[in-house]
């Protein structure tokens, strides 16, 4: 007998709280500030709306907004320069002196007659030595090359050229066709351009829905790119 009345009062309690929380619940309140002789309105601020197939299919068939591209983003991708980083090779043309240009021979790919970035930054060349490319652009190191050879040669012309980007890549995974990595080249690349190089979104990606992590080191973000 008293293991039934406890149960009973147990239920009656338990339904105590959950009436309490209904009307202590988050979202069920309305700010609407009146007299206390008056009433409000109801159906002049609230929107109400029949839940009805019709709505549920509008709902989901919606066009999604469009959103431009932002100024900001637009010049970001027209003043994008690529830095050298560690592990890219670089292909060093010398005009008139084919032996600095190609010393190993005519042969050899430019990847593979190249000069790898080291893990210290630098690279070696004939007569200059050691010369630090670590975060500079194909400019920057052709004007460096220029002066340390003009002590050796008579108004030295030389070109830069990235022939290996391997020093920063993408790694895109999730509901994409091919998971693998995308590499970092001089042409400007965004999220979606990324996601594209592996065969886009999966039938089963949710479409217009999608959220993308990005992580770098130790910061991440995620957002929808729609």
């Amino acid at each position: 007998m008293r293991k039934q009345t406890n149960f009973r009062l147990l239920v009656v309690l338990s339904l105590a709280l959950f009436i309490t929380g209904c009307a202590l619940a988050p979202g069920g309140d309305i700010d609407y500030e009146a007299p206390e002789s008056e009433s409000p309105d109801l159906m002049k601020i609230v929107d109400i709306k029949p839940i009805t197939p019709e709505l549920i299919w509008a709902q989901e068939t919606q066009e999604p907004p469009v959103h431009p591209v932002t100024e900001e983003l637009r010049n970001e991708l027209s003043d994008y320069e690529y830095t050298v980083g560690v592990g890219d090779v670089l292909s060093i043309v010398v005009y008139d002196h084919p032996e600095l240009t190609i010393p190993t021979g005519g042969e050899r790919s430019a990847v593979e007659a190249g000069n790898i970035v080291r893990s210290d930054g630098t690279i070696f060349y004939p007569f200059i030595g050691r010369v630090h490319v670590a975060g500079k652009t194909t400019e920057e190191i052709r004007v460096q090359l220029t002066r340390g050879l003009a002590d050796f040669l008579t108004e030295p012309q030389i070109d830069v050229f990235i022939a290996a980007f391997n020093s920063k890549r993408f790694h895109v995974t999730g509901a994409v066709a091919s998971p693998g990595s995308v590499p970092v080249t001089n042409v400007p690349l965004t999220i979606l351009d990324a996601v594209n190089e592996v065969g886009g979104p999966t039938d089963n990606a949710f479409g217009m829905k999608c959220i993308y992590s990005v992580m770098a080191r130790k910061n991440s973000s995620r957002f929808s790119p729609y």
